[in-house]
């Protein structure tokens, strides 16, 4: 009984060695340490416990830092396959050097598309080369790679969203949406109806935006682009709610923080927007446009320390002037349209760039001639203001006050107006009928 078992245990041990290591995988996976030490304890002894075999152990373990010694070894061996060249890639990723991995990962999609197009790192190699071309700005690329990693898994959510993200920022709307849409259902549908409102939020169509943000629930970005329709129709206090709540789920979403600044400042609560463009200083310091714009804020409430901002703005970007300009256009289309009549479509195009920007004097003078060319004094009247409050020396927009003062009967401001004119552009082809309507308005 004895030699028998004793012949057994020796058989059982002459074979064991020779076993490939995917027939302990499962077992492994639960106790790497354990299968680990048994491999190197009696399979080194037949010499079969080589660097690949001892870095896929410790790859599978998690262990990367130690799988990319031997891996490098076992690559430096020859024979390598796209298992060995995807496991080094993604050792060297893990390890902080992108560029390695990216060539490794390239090594890997080739030998599996020659090989086993179907296998699963075939996809992870290609996701993870096209991360590292979204990352450094090779979009175009980026989606190459996404489109094939897309016909090996067509229903990944996290994949198709990607490349929805990547033609919305090439401007490809229409690309977007039809990745958007063939994300599975079952997919979690926040980011998803977040960008798909997005895309419609560019396209102008505020409704079907709106429609996708009920999906989105209060995922911060979503809040934020409701805020965003929300002036866009019109109604900036909810647009600031929003823009604090976006805030107030996630600190960190610089595009609400500003969004709410240049609100603020857009609706005239200059005490608002200081509070928040000091905010906007503290976080980003180096940044030069935040100190322009309170130096342009305490400018327009009058207050000191302005002069301190545009120092400071102009020591962070020696381009940005010491003061706004009274420069009367901002774009020849605006201009254009202006020209022609078209005042409803250049209120339009006057109000995004002021979006984007409120402190752009002139878009918001553009905005005051669309407005009066409309006849709607009152709101003119208000931006013509806000032009001479940042730009004291803007002759057209005292001009053009003074002939709504006329409008209004208000002749005392109309006087004062026309006054300041003719003392900044006293050689205007129009000084002498603007002298003429003073001597009208009698004394004043």
């Amino acid at each position: 009984m004895k030699t028998f078992s004793g012949v057994f245990l020796a058989a059982f041990l002459a074979v064991g060695p020779v076993w490939p290591v995917s027939a302990l995988t499962p077992w492994m996976r639960k106790h790497p340490e354990a299968s680990w030490n048994y491999l190197k304890t009696w399979e080194r002894r037949h010499e079969w416990f080589t660097p690949r075999r001892e870095g896929r152990l410790m790859f599978e373990s998690d262990r990367l830092s130690e799988a990319e010694a031997f891996l490098e070894r076992a690559l430096a061996e020859g024979g390598a396959d796209g298992a060995l060249f995807y496991e080094l890639g993604y050792c060297r990723l893990a390890a902080g050097r992108p560029a390695e991995a990216f060539e490794l990962m390239g090594r890997a999609s080739a030998w599996y598309s020659a090989h086993q197009p179907g296998h699963l790192y075939h996809f992870n190699s290609l996701y993870l080369r096209a991360g590292h071309l979204e990352e450094t700005g090779r979009a175009e690329e980026a989606l190459a790679e996404y489109a094939a990693a897309e016909a090996l898994s067509p229903d990944s959510g996290a994949l198709l969203l990607k490349m929805a993200g990547l033609n919305f920022e090439l401007g490809r709307t229409d690309e977007a949406l039809s990745a958007l849409g063939r994300i599975p259902p079952a997919d979690p549908a926040a980011a998803a109806a977040a960008l798909a409102a997005s895309v419609h939020f560019e396209k102008g169509d505020l409704s079907q935006a709106a429609r996708e943000l009920a999906r989105a629930g209060e995922e911060p970005f979503a809040l934020y682009l409701s805020g965003q329709i929300s002036a866009r129709r019109g109604d900036p206090g909810e647009a600031l709610v929003f823009y604090d709540r976006a805030l107030k789920s996630d600190p960190d979403l610089r595009s609400a923080r500003i969004a709410a600044a240049n609100l603020a400042y857009s609706e005239g609560d200059l005490g608002g927007a200081r509070a928040r463009f000091l905010e906007l200083v503290r976080l980003e310091p180096g940044e030069a446009r935040w100190r322009y714009n309170l130096g342009v804020i305490l400018h327009e409430a009058r207050e000191s320390g302005f002069e301190e901002y545009f120092r400071q703005a102009r020591e962070l970007d020696p381009s940005l002037a010491a003061a706004p300009a009274a420069v009367s256009e901002t774009s020849t289309l605006v201009s254009e349209l202006l020209r022609s009549g078209a005042f409803a479509e250049a209120e339009r195009r006057s109000r995004l760039q002021l979006e984007d920007d409120p402190f752009r004097v002139p878009a918001r003078f553009n905005l005051a001639l669309a407005l009066q060319g409309q006849g709607r004094v009152g709101p003119a009247i208000r931006q013509y203001e806000r032009v001479l409050r940042i730009v004291p020396d803007h002759a057209p927009a005292h001009l053009n006050r003074a002939l709504l003062a006329l409008e209004k009967k208000d002749a005392a401001a109309a006087a004062r107006h026309f006054r300041r004119y003719l003392d900044l552009d006293p050689g205007s082809p129009q000084a002498p009928e603007i002298r003429l309507r003073l001597r009208r308005l009698r004394g004043w």
